[in-house]
């Protein structure tokens, strides 16, 4: 009867990591996709004066009138968004991190990555990411892997080493002020990490693959920063992971 038990129980949490997506438990998500349908004005009421919306290719929009005109665009018919994880990333500050999926007419399927934080008591965008997605697997192995590196450079406070092996050349690091472009400006962002005591652990709470070339990781940091971070790696031209997007915050 135990053995049954346990079982019955190890599949039930299958089926509950197979249904993970879970409708929008705010609403804010809804409004959002009424407003991209409607190409309303009031979308910008919804995003930070100064928010940061970042494409695959790694350039950016930074204004709202900017990120409303290309949701208007490229996103009318979006529907059935759906979140699939969404935790506090700094609770003082009331920022959160959100993994979430819709589809648009066509029924093609997008995942965002979302940094959430409020203003005036609502929620609103500071950041996001809007790609489009398909049926694949997150290589886990690999990005370990990765992430062993980029722990074995950082605690061995090596900022160079760190940042051109595991970083596109056009990385953009968000932490709530301008955002920091490319590696050789990374380099110097980082240059805290040289500090011999400065340590720090990784460890991804979720990896959701967008697409074949692109996964969000969102995860703890351990050691000489305590907070949430968020990674968005994408696969280049040798197959090797590196990271688009960097935050914490």
């Amino acid at each position: 009867m135990k053995t049954l038990l346990i079982g019955l129980a190890f599949i039930l949490g299958l089926e509950s990591q197979a249904q993970s997506y879970s409708n929008d438990f705010s609403g804010v998500n809804q409004k959002w996709i009424q407003h991209v349908n409607t190409g309303s004005s009031s979308i910008k009421d919804l995003y930070t004066t100064d928010a940061l919306k970042v494409f695959s290719d790694g350039t950016t929009l930074n204004t709202t009138d900017d990120i409303a005109n290309h949701l208007f665009t490229t996103l009318k018919g979006a529907h059935s968004i759906k979140t699939k994880k969404r935790l506090t990333a700094h609770e003082k500050r009331q920022i959160d991190y959100e993994i979430s999926q819709f589809r648009v007419k066509n029924n093609e399927n997008y995942k965002q990555l979302i940094i959430w934080e409020k203003v005036d008591g609502r929620d609103v965008r500071a950041f996001e990411f809007i790609e489009k997605s398909g049926e694949f697997t997150a290589p886990v192995k690999e990005l370990n892997q990765r992430r062993k590196e980029w722990m074995k450079y950082c605690n061995a406070h090596d900022v160079s080493a760190l940042v051109n092996d595991l970083y596109t050349s056009n990385t953009i690091y968000f932490n709530h002020k301008p955002a920091v472009i490319g590696t050789e400006k990374l380099i110097k962002e980082y240059s805290y990490m040289e500090n011999p005591a400065y340590s720090l652990k990784l460890e991804p709470i979720i990896i959701e693959a967008v697409n074949e070339e692109l996964v969000f990781e969102i995860g703890q940091c351990q050691g000489s920063y305590n907070g949430k971070y968020v990674l968005i790696w994408q696969k280049d031209s040798d197959g090797k992971w590196k990271v688009l997007v960097d935050s914490n915050i």
